[in-house]
């Protein structure tokens, strides 16, 4: 079923890089045709779903109701009739290998003892989320200015890159581009595959995405936490 999924992702494999990724990892897989597939990340209790075929959908879905998934058509949004209650997304991929150059700036991987700053600046909402986890795994970054926390970087564990955050005082000094470029460095290092989910309307990082050469998906993304 794996290879079925795979032919039907590759249709638009920016947008699908999520599900890429899922494969790699502990899943199951609940159905998979040439036109949909649901997959449930066992890691972080989460449904993803999407399909071609409306009627399909639709014979499929009316076995099961999903209250937490992730989905790539409105339709089952529509279905569920969870309009009003999702969070729009844009899927971004960085395509190549290349690494960037952040030799200039403070980096450092942050442990357990962050844990309080971690929580007072970034909310744990998403599937699975557990800042403690994210510090243990060595996946946040921080980078100081004069031996001061001035912003973070980290990984969510559903495997994408988010939780930028530069702290006020620290603004308008390129800090949220230096701190994505090393976390696409320590990607690209373990050999993970370099994505993120951008919510609609997100101008500022959208822009960031663009300038550091990410490539936009086609689909927009509908999630229901």
């Amino acid at each position: 079923m794996i290879e079925v999924i795979k032919k039907y992702i590759s249709k638009d494999p920016i947008s699908y890089a999520h599900i890429e990724e899922l494969l790699t990892r502990d899943h199951e897989i609940i159905y998979a045709s040439d036109n949909g597939f649901i997959i449930y990340d066992v890691k972080c209790n989460f449904t993803y779903i999407s399909f071609s075929n409306k009627e399909e959908m639709k014979e499929v879905l009316s076995k099961n109701h999903y209250d937490h998934y992730q989905t790539y058509d409105k339709e089952v949004v529509e279905f569920f009739g969870d309009e009003g209650n999702t969070t729009n997304l844009i899927e971004y991929v960085y395509p190549t290998n290349k690494k960037f150059d952040v030799s200039n700036y403070d980096l450092r991987k942050l442990d357990i003892n962050y844990l309080d700053v971690l929580n007072s600046c970034y909310k744990a909402i998403g599937p699975g989320e557990d800042n403690s986890k994210a510090l243990l795994n060595g996946e946040v970054i921080g980078l100081f200015e004069d031996n001061k926390l001035a912003g973070i970087i980290g990984r969510h564990p559903e495997g994408c890159m988010g939780m930028l955050k530069v702290f006020e005082e620290y603004r308008r000094k390129g800090y949220g581009k230096a701190l994505e470029k090393a976390k696409i460095n320590d990607f690209i290092d373990r050999n993970i595959k370099v994505f993120c989910e951008v919510v609609e309307g997100n101008e500022a990082s959208i822009s960031l995405q663009n300038k550091l050469g990410l490539v936009k998906g086609d689909k927009k993304i509908y999630w229901k936490l």
